[in-house]
């Protein structure tokens, strides 16, 4: 696949008359999507760099480079790269979620919890008629719930039981919003089986181990690779 590449940016460069023209830079973000795959993130990464110099506002170059650098474990590097793409287009939601899951990964529910608020807020994504707001966003709500169920659980010792989640007022007012939440979603989506995961989660914050075990069961038939975002 790599030569095939490299014969296609031969020719497209000769076609072209300069070094990318349109097709040109398509194959190189093709081959440069492949080494991402073969786990080549430098070799990735100066394609996606490469592509940029002469395509500022490629779709993707900044969010692929985003995940080669998380991918290698450099985290501020990648949630630099992702801040990048939200300059040159600051309603794309893609841009917001990776923000937000970096953030999320490295424990940060305050960014996190503001990235995918933004999303909700400010993003907006092509519909039939023209642009349309994400604000009833569904992976953005079942997120923010996520984190609000964390951050109830943060104050927690370690390994200690999800129910004492809700030993403190604050924790039971995040584990309460956190349902509140889900729930709406729910009502957009019946079938969504990441929000439906969620509220089993919050019974068991909640000590109620018998709704949380029925709904789990419920998700697990319905999708046995279902987990919490």
């Amino acid at each position: 696949a790599e030569q095939a590449y490299g014969y296609a940016i031969r020719v497209a460069t000769q076609r072209g008359g300069h070094e990318f023209d349109d097709q040109c830079v398509t194959v190189q973000y093709n081959l440069a999507r492949l080494y991402e795959a073969r786990g080549e993130y430098d070799q990735a990464g100066q394609k996606y760099k490469a592509i940029l110099e002469v395509r500022p506002s490629y779709p993707d170059c900044f969010l692929r480079l985003a995940a080669c650098e998380a991918a290698k474990g450099k985290r501020a590097e990648a949630i630099g790269w992702a801040q990048k793409e939200l300059t040159m287009h600051p309603k794309r939601p893609d841009a917001w979620c990776a923000l937000g899951n970096l953030y999320l990964e490295a424990g940060d529910y305050k960014h996190a919890e503001s990235a995918f608020k933004s999303l909700l807020s400010t993003a907006e994504e092509e519909g039939p008629k023209g642009p349309v707001p994400c604000k009833r966003d569904a992976y953005a709500q079942a997120t923010l719930a996520w984190i609000q169920i964390m951050q109830a659980y943060a104050p927690c010792p370690p390994a200690a039981p999800l129910v004492q989640a809700c030993g403190l007022a604050s924790g039971q007012e995040r584990v309460d919003k956190a349902c509140e939440t889900l729930r709406k979603v729910l009502v957009d989506e019946p079938n969504n089986l990441y929000a439906a995961n969620g509220i089993g989660v919050v019974c068991v914050a909640k000590g109620r181990l018998t709704e949380a075990r029925e709904i789990f069961t419920s998700v697990r038939e319905a999708s046995g690779e279902c987990v919490c975002p």
